[in-house]
């Protein structure tokens, strides 16, 4: 909304209320002020009853009278926005890092803090976490550090930010803003070993020397000081108590389990991750390929699943969403772009295809910084419980970190997007006159009522579904090669994938194949010695199944109807 986002970004930087120095303020506006939409919408925040913000004004607070706001409601998921980006310092020019800019008049300001910039240094001698024993070691107690850091506060001088100023004096503003930001580094490195040496652990991991000859500062943002009197109410459905009571530490957890009587939830265990189905133009020919075909079987089934209920909503990864998207009735989403959406609560199917995993190099900033832990160990495979609507247990293989803080973390983002995904169907608000069924293609074992466990070997379609879908399936190999000749490169490998998929030359099929009805009929060939086939077909009558057979195969001898 805002017409000069540089000056907002100014602002912000220098850590100074906006309105104030980049909207209106003693007399002086923006040239934009009395245009900005921004500004009605402070009218229109201050005079709302309810006002509905992103989770960053957690950390922000509102431009009104925070006064005027009795309570608030976090929605779910708001763990990740608190995460502070890293502060960096580089180990070979930390000591003289801004000693060039005025610390005021105390005599001697500059050497002391020189001083304690090297014995900082030292401390940081050793790559990984940073140690208590080091420090002190160093000469650093929690004393010292208070005093650099309040040396280093001395650097800070006022910008002179106001609203309208002219673009060259902001740009000198901006370098002054720079050196300030810079400066509440420092001083947050200082205030990171002081928190250090005060406390009784030997490590924390956010505060780190990387092997890279850096030191990093990791943590959390704080809630807002004016907000963090109000009563909080935070509503969460995939809800990590770990995770929430780092930025909300008074949290009182109350759980409630809501029935879905009317969501059937089909768990089909297998690997569906990114390296088995995404494309990726760095792979080799060979390993393309296997991809390639481990994604169009699973469009396959989704398609089969379409042809018996629709519409459908299909959720997997963005690099392969579009695989997905022509096939009739089904809407697609990827992960982290569908959570809070609404616009799926009428589908008759869902479909989830994978999870998301992060890396073992993700995880390790969001450990330390949420939890001042560096994991240990890396991923692994094991067995985990899911519940039945009988009652009973079922164990499914499934993706775990061995480290059990970051297991924490991997699950809130890996499991619960899956959640967040099943629950675009809105299965609590379901009825016996609009039920939901869910397929979940994905090492997972999710805190859900679970009515079906397959494997995805005894459910991955096989050549008949194909022919189906393609029209129309028959149990001779040498027709099926003449009917569908972009399945098989020959007569030979039409003879191997019929046996391969075990029909032996002929399917032992009626009226039901896999939850789907479908129409038969036998046929012959003309010539002598031609005997009597098969042929089924879901759609269209016995006239449209002889027509696609005679297309392909010449007139026939005889046809006879099952019916």
């Amino acid at each position: 909304m805002c017409q000069d986002l540089a000056a907002v970004r100014t602002a912000v930087e220098a850590r100074l209320d906006v309105h104030e120095t980049a909207c209106a303020s003693a007399g002086r506006r923006c040239r934009f002020f009395e245009d900005c939409s921004k500004q009605r919408n402070r009218d229109e925040v201050a005079n709302a009853e309810v006002v509905v913000a992103a989770h960053q004004a957690l950390y922000s607070g509102f431009a009104v009278d925070a006064g005027s706001l009795a309570a608030m409601i976090i929605d779910e998921g708001f763990w990740a926005s608190a995460l502070q980006e890293d502060r960096r310092f580089d180990l070979e020019t930390l000591a003289h890092d801004l000693l060039g800019h005025s610390l005021g008049r105390r005599e001697g300001a500059v050497a002391d803090l020189h001083d304690l910039r090297r014995r900082a240094v030292t401390a940081f001698a050793e790559v990984g976490p940073v140690s208590r024993t080091a420090l002190l070691r160093a000469g650093l107690n929690a004393e010292t550090c208070r005093l650099a850091a309040g040396l280093e506060a001395r650097r800070i001088k006022g910008p002179g930010l106001y609203p309208g100023m002219p673009l060259c004096d902001r740009k000198r503003a901006a370098a002054r803003v720079a050196v300030n930001a810079r400066t509440h580094d420092l001083i947050g490195l200082w205030n990171a070993m002081a928190n250090l040496v005060e406390g009784t652990t030997e490590f924390d991991s956010r505060l780190l020397r990387t092997s890279g000859n850096e030191v990093i500062v990791s943590g959390l943002r704080a809630i807002h000081p004016t907000l963090r009197d109000k009563p909080i109410l935070h509503l969460d459905a995939t809800l990590r108590p770990g995770l929430a009571l780092r930025v909300l530490p008074g949290l009182e957890v109350v759980e409630a389990e809501a029935a879905m009587p009317h969501m059937e939830l089909h768990l089909v265990a297998g690997s569906f991750g990114k390296g088995v189905l995404c494309p990726d133009p760095a792979l080799s020919a060979t390993e393309a390929q296997r991809r390639a075909n481990r994604l169009e079987e699973v469009v396959t089934y989704v398609r089969w699943l379409a042809r018996r209920l629709s519409p459908v909503l299909v959720v997997t990864y963005k690099d392969c969403e579009d695989a997905f998207a022509g096939i009739p009735g089904v809407s697609t989403g990827h992960f982290n772009a569908i959570a809070g959406l609404d616009g799926y609560r009428g589908v008759r199917l869902l479909v989830v295809v994978g999870r998301p995993l992060p890396s073992d190099l993700a995880l390790a900033p969001l450990s330390r910084a949420l939890f001042g832990h560096r994991p240990a160990g890396g991923y692994t495979t094991r067995l985990s419980g899911i519940r039945m609507r009988d009652g009973s247990s079922r164990a499914v293989r499934v993706a775990a970190h061995e480290d059990e803080t970051a297991e924490i973390i991997r699950a809130a983002i890996s499991d619960d997007e899956v959640l967040q995904a099943i629950g675009r169907g809105r299965g609590v608000n379901r009825t016996a006159m609009n039920p939901l069924e869910v397929h979940v293609l994905a090492d997972v074992a999710l805190p859900l009522v679970h009515d079906r466990l397959l494997a995805w070997e005894a459910v991955r379609p096989d050549l008949f579904q194909r022919m189906l879908l393609a029209g129309l399936a028959v149990d001779s190999p040498g027709d099926a090669l003449l009917l569908h000749p972009g399945f098989f490169p020959g007569s030979a490998a039409a003879e191997k994938a019929f046996q391969r998929e075990g029909f032996g030359g002929h399917f032992p099929i009626r009226d039901l194949y896999r939850e789907m009805s479908v129409k038969s009929a036998a046929y012959r060939r003309l010539g002598r010695g031609r005997s009597w086939q098969r042929a089924w077909w879901i759609d269209g009558d016995d006239k449209a199944a002889i027509e696609r057979l005679e297309a392909a195969l010449g007139h026939l001898a005889a046809w006879r109807d099952d019916g």
